[in-house]
């Protein structure tokens, strides 16, 4: 079951230099099913939607806000989108990735908040974001990962991703137990 609410204005579309079209759509999806239990887990039974933004011609369109939220997880999304690019941030914020462990694969547990802002090139898979969160006594299935993952875990960093590879800069991620610190550019066949 879908149940949405849909407004906005449509202005001057018979003047192309000077159109103007806001949106902002609120609602829910509930009795949300999968073919696939892991997808159906990580669903969870209800979806709520809330979007905002703006555009005119030639500018970018204004993303003020999408928030997504649902089974102890909400994505948040504001910024700009022009030529297939966003720019601009992300937050995740999940109470418990544990709904995730199909998809995943292998057990998961723990709590993750992470920010993230920058660029995303969904069309290519390129990014180029800094991040900055933590994870709360994550685990992934893995005895000696997890016995280094517990308690809090901060993620500090930048991250990219292009036509030339990973490339990672002041990339920390740290606790009690460990830390882990990347510079540099990450490649097939090449590396710094």
């Amino acid at each position: 079951k879908v149940a949405l609410a849909m407004g906005g204005v449509a202005e001057n579309m018979d003047q192309p230099a000077s159109r103007h079209i806001s949106f902002s759509t609120t609602g829910k999806a509930s009795g949300i099913t999968s073919k696939r239990p892991d997808v159906a887990k990580a669903l969870g039974e209800e979806i709520d939607l809330d979007v905002e933004g703006d555009w005119r011609a030639g500018k970018p369109v204004e993303l003020s806000k999408a928030l997504l939220s649902g089974n102890g997880l909400s994505l948040s999304i504001a910024g700009e989108i022009a030529e297939s690019i966003f720019n601009g941030t992300i937050d995740v914020d999940a109470a418990s990735i544990a709904p995730f462990s199909g998809l995943a694969d292998r057990q998961l547990s723990g709590s993750m908040k992470l920010g993230a802002k920058g660029q995303l090139k969904p069309l290519s898979g390129g990014f180029d974001m800094v991040l900055d969160g933590k994870t709360t006594d994550l685990t992934i299935d893995s005895r000696s990962a997890d016995s280094l993952l517990g308690g809090v875990t901060s993620i500090t960093g930048r991250v990219a991703r292009d036509e030339t590879g990973l490339t990672a800069d002041k990339l920390r991620i740290e606790n009690q137990q460990l830390t882990l610190a990347a510079d540099g550019k990450f490649a097939t066949g090449k590396a710094d």
